[in-house]
């Protein structure tokens, strides 16, 4: 009722530590009996989701690539499940020490739900759906994915219904325990899908794996459309996903046939077209002002080179969906207008690229807001991705006398 928000664990920077109490200090063959700390004591890495079960708050912390877990009076936190080994291996939950082998392992632990039995969990990195118990002598275990696998675990991925041991997700974000089953954001896949435990089986319910916001009636959920879905809630025998890309909340109704619509708020009104376009390309970080560029159209278009720097050990993940807009400031300019406002995806994702855009004209100015949404990830088996964007104002005029190209924009990744 006081309306506040108060930090109950963390210290608002990233930790670098698998566990409280390995630090230069602590070596790491010399783990403290018990990896615990008070929650405003210790730094974070990453924590992507919640779930309060019994007296605890467990946490997938995805940067150490484990399960951590916070008593609910804030006594103390630390790591329930996970070596610290980005790879996707059943065992037994902690070891005595960071990293040793023979326990279990996750790859960017992401979404967590629960029967009341086990945690469920969404291991995106090695599109994978794994089991955590709330016994701490118990084992963690795959319920679909690669851990039965001799190589390749974190690049062994897929779209394929059936089996456990033969389904594949592609980079699985989300989870929803409901009514007895298992539901999925198959985020990649652009699919819902419903695990059923009891049979061991993995089944489209919704999404024919195209980019698109479509929703679909009763018994036609197949033919609807996400774009890299993420979030999933049940309540009232629906799920509600976050569909990231489209920025929209869709429900689907299990009750009707899983009918997939669009969640809308009675009193609220979208933004125009225009308006949209326009907010879905400057969303991100501030835009950076550039001089004034000058190109000369080609064939009817002019290109723009793009460069995103890097720290030094990081890669583009190239598995993973790259994407740039083009918004203009007015309705009239040089530029083929159909052209602006939408999102494009790169077919090869890459630290530079050139965008290509159509005009109508030999001459003129416009004032371009160009943006791109990229991953970026550590190299090594070790390595932790990163989802970062870049924007930028630019002020281009086309002239016949103008060159063909110029320096590209350069986007520096932190």
């Amino acid at each position: 009722n006081s309306k506040t928000v108060a930090t109950i664990a963390g210290q608002g920077h990233q930790s670098h530590s698998p566990w409280p109490g390995i630090d230069e200090h602590h070596p790491v063959g010399s783990a403290p009996k018990r990896p615990v700390a008070k929650p405003r004591n210790v730094a974070l890495n990453s924590p992507w989701d919640l779930l309060v079960h019994d007296k605890y708050l467990y946490i997938a912390m995805a940067g150490p690539h484990q399960i951590w877990r916070m008593t609910l009076d804030e006594s103390e936190i630390g790591p329930y499940a996970g070596n610290g080994r980005e790879d996707i291996v059943d065992g037994p939950l902690l070891p005595p020490v960071p990293y040793e082998e023979g326990f279990a392992s996750f790859a960017q632990p992401s979404g967590l739900s629960t029967d009341g039995h086990e945690l469920f969990v969404a291991d995106s990195e090695g599109s994978s759906i794994r089991a955590v118990p709330f016994e701490s002598s118990g084992k963690v275990k795959t319920i679909l994915g690669t851990a039965g696998l001799h190589e390749a675990r974190l690049f062994t991925f897929g779209d394929i219904d059936g089996p456990g041991d033969l389904a594949r997700l592609q980079h699985a974000l989300g989870v929803a325990w409901t009514e007895g089953k298992l539901y999925v954001a198959d985020t990649y896949n652009n699919k819902i899908k419903v695990i059923d435990i009891t049979k061991d089986t993995c089944t489209t319910i919704a999404g024919n794996g195209k980019e698109g916001h479509d929703d679909a009636p009763a018994e036609s959920a197949k033919s609807a459309t996400f774009d890299e879905p993420a979030g999933i809630s049940a309540a009232g025998g629906k799920l509600y996903v976050a569909d990231t890309n489209n920025h929209l909340i869709r429900v689907i109704d299990l009750h009707r046939g899983n009918a997939v619509s669009t969640f809308t708020i009675s009193g609220l009104e979208p933004p125009k077209p225009a308006e949209a376009a326009h907010t879905a390309s400057t969303a991100g970080p501030p835009p950076t002002a550039v001089a004034p560029i000058s190109l000369r159209s080609v064939d009817g278009a002019v290109t723009l080179g793009v460069k995103i720097e890097l720290p030094e050990g990081w890669k583009i993940n190239a598995i993973a969906p790259m994407r740039y807009q083009v918004a203009a400031a007015g309705k009239q300019g040089p530029l083929d207008q159909k052209s602006l406002g939408k999102s494009v995806k790169l077919d090869h994702p890459s630290q530079q690229f050139e965008i290509r855009l159509p005009t109508t004209s030999t001459s003129g100015t416009e004032q371009l807001t160009v943006s791109v949404q990229y991953y970026y990830c550590q190299e090594g088996r070790e390595g932790l991705c990163k989802a970062s964007a870049a924007t930028w104002q630019v002020p281009l005029t086309i002239a016949a006398d103008a060159p063909t190209s110029a320096d590209p924009l350069v986007a520096k990744a932190e």
